[in-house]
């Protein structure tokens, strides 16, 4: 300001503009993935929010659910990335990604090759077996139309089994059960007697007395009483396991015709 005498004065004004505007972010496209191979999780290639300002550089930074690194691998199910873009002047904005994981992978189903057993009596035999399972996320279910441990009948049975996981997969598996009856026996028992080596005075008897029995002869179980008779009077001709391995093979035999011991 100036008066008459030209004397002036002076003062100053400050203008502030304040930069309140929240820079705009744009996450990438939520993504949808299988498991990798043998794994509960999966690499997936995220991408990288952009953003814009209306006056300065912005810097944009993103953070999972799970707190673990972008370039980490992701866990089955959804995990949520949230972007963030930050100007000069703290203002920020943000804007989530989905990143989901499905299991994809059935499970693994380990079941023991075909067992054969001898029958111990009429009924069968009790048979014993594992069956296992794995699963990248694990197992939720592992059954058999037949128990381990119960009694299986003379001849072939089926078993199957079903492994199932979480995501509703499932796997099966199959083996056999063979049970060997009195006239499979039989024949092995004259192939253990031939595999001795014994003098023919021995062997022949033995083997003849055991190709005599037969199941629909009223007279078997008699034969095989006189079988083990007949192994006990020529043990000196044989080892005593020899002899002993003979008679509890016959015994079982008989056990298997339903003979009374």
């Amino acid at each position: 300001a100036t008066d008459a005498e030209h004397l002036t004065s002076s003062a100053s004004q400050t203008i502030t503009v304040s930069d309140k505007q929240k820079p705009s972010v744009t996450p990438p496209s939520s993504v949808s993935v299988g498991n990798n191979h043998g794994l509960a999780s999966a690499a997936v290639s995220v991408g990288s929010a952009t953003a814009e300002d209306n006056c300065h550089e912005v810097t944009v930074s993103g953070a999972r659910s799970d707190g673990g690194a972008l370039g980490a691998l992701y866990p089955v199910g959804v995990t949520t990335i949230t972007w963030t873009a930050t100007d000069a002047s703290g203002n920020s904005a943000s804007g989530t990604q989905t990143i989901t994981v499905s299991d994809i992978e059935p499970p693994t189903i380990i079941v023991p090759a075909d067992i054969a057993v001898n029958a111990t009596s009429s009924s069968g035999a009790v048979v014993t077996f594992a069956v296992n399972a794995t699963d990248n996320v694990g197992v939720t279910s592992l059954s058999c139309d037949h128990n381990s441990g119960s009694v299986f009948q003379i001849g072939y049975t089926s078993i199957n089994c079903v492994a199932s996981d979480a995501a509703g997969h499932t796997t099966t598996g199959t083996f056999g059960v063979d049970v060997r009856g009195a006239a499979e026996q039989l024949a092995n028992l004259v192939k253990d007697v031939l595999s001795f080596g014994l003098m023919n005075g021995t062997t022949n008897p033995l083997i003849n007395q055991l190709r005599s029995v037969s199941g629909t002869d009223p007279q078997s179980c008699k034969k095989m009483n006189d079988f083990i008779s007949m192994v006990t009077k020529k043990g000196r001709d044989m080892s005593p396991e020899d002899s002993a391995y003979l008679i509890t093979e016959a015994t079982r035999i008989e056990n298997v015709m339903g003979c009374s011991l």
